[in-house]
């Protein structure tokens, strides 16, 4: 009877009758998400699949398009577009000579430049720029105002992107424009820049670069200059002599300088380099001792003895292998140079070179 009474009113309990409907709420939940979580990761891997089978489909057609273009080409589908795109640019990153033109052709026929100037509407990074770089490489000259306006983005990324290409579809139109971004962009990435520079056939934009170079302020000026060391070095040389005068009191400007002079190891260069040997500028008596060291004379011994006693390790050490390099320079010579030392430093800088050496000629 008890037990009758005690059943009775657990079934009518509002508080309990709650606590079991939300229970089984809330197991039923569980198993929707479950659900939701299989469905999603079968939805995944079938994804997955699809673009593994696009992708060996595609690169089968591309690389075959490269010898002879299939008579039969099939559509692209929405979901392949990104596929596509993104393998028709790499495999044209790694191609020269007529192969770029094959794949021109297979672009068109498939309509890829269509595809691309749809992916300059997105709002996604990824697809803008594949967009932007697929444009730039069929040197698509309709999409010229629409890249014009975004090298004025604020991503800069996106907007070196569209300098790239515009570089690449109208290199005398584009010339001044991107010239100028690469002196005020200072968001923009120093690689990439070099990317630009890099490209084959812009000597009119290197030109621009270099007339541009003394008008600009030391810190703009300074990243052109890497830029160009990087890519360019050689256009470079007849400047230096006007950027050491007129930014002689800027070390890093004068470091660089010497460093591009230095790296020629060209005996011309050597007078330019002497007048530096006692600048006030550590980082600049490191380009001297550089210098010296790959093509200077027995005259430049007592420079290089001079810069043994510097307050700076590296100048010291650069100076030291300098030393050791000249020409009829014997162990014993610089043994003698060493006794001679009366500074601790330049004796100690001179026995770990000395060591080195024989280390290195020991069998």
């Amino acid at each position: 009877m008890s037990l009758y009474i005690g059943i009775t009113i657990l079934a009518f309990d509002p508080i309990i009758n709650l606590v079991i409907w939300v229970g089984i709420g809330v197991f039923i939940l569980n198993i929707c998400l479950l659900g939701l979580i299989l469905g999603q990761r079968y939805r995944y891997l079938l994804i997955q699949r699809q673009e593994k089978i696009a992708h060996a489909h595609w690169m089968a057609i591309l690389v075959a398009s490269l010898a002879e273009i299939p008579p039969n080409l099939p559509p692209i589908k929405s979901r392949e577009r990104l596929i596509v795109l993104t393998l028709w640019n790499q495999i044209y990153q790694t191609i020269r000579g007529e192969a770029h033109d094959q794949l021109d052709r297979l672009g068109y026929l498939l309509s890829i430049h269509q595809i691309a100037r749809r992916f300059l509407e997105s709002r996604q990074i990824d697809r803008l720029l594949l967009g932007i770089s697929t444009l730039g490489n069929l040197q698509e000259k309709s999409a010229g105002e629409k890249l014009l306006k975004l090298v004025k983005h604020k991503n800069p990324y996106v907007s070196i992107a569209a300098a790239t290409a515009l570089v690449k579809i109208n290199r005398e139109q584009s010339c001044r424009l991107v010239s100028n971004l690469i002196c005020d962009r200072l968001d923009w990435s120093l690689a990439l820049v070099v990317e630009i520079l890099s490209i084959e056939g812009n000597e009119l934009l290197i030109v621009q670069l270099l007339n541009t170079m003394p008008k600009l302020t030391h810190e703009k000026l300074l990243r052109v200059f890497r830029a160009l060391e990087v890519s360019q070095k050689h256009h470079l040389l007849p400047l230096i002599p006007q950027l050491l005068h007129q930014f002689a009191n800027y070390e890093e400007i004068v470091s660089a300088c010497l460093r591009v002079l230095a790296g020629y190891k060209n005996a011309d260069h050597l007078p330019i380099i002497r007048e530096y040997v006692h600048h006030s500028h550590a980082s600049v008596r490191v380009q001297v001792a550089n210098g010296l060291s790959q093509m200077g004379t027995a005259a430049d011994e007592f420079r290089l003895i001079s810069l043994l006693s510097d307050s700076e390790w590296w100048v010291r050490y650069r100076a030291a292998q300098g030393l050791a390099r000249l020409p009829l320079m014997t162990l014993n010579r610089l043994e003698q140079i060493q006794l001679q030392q009366g500074d601790r430093y330049a004796r100690d800088i001179l026995t770990q070179v000395i060591a080195e050496i024989k280390l290195t000629s020991s069998p």
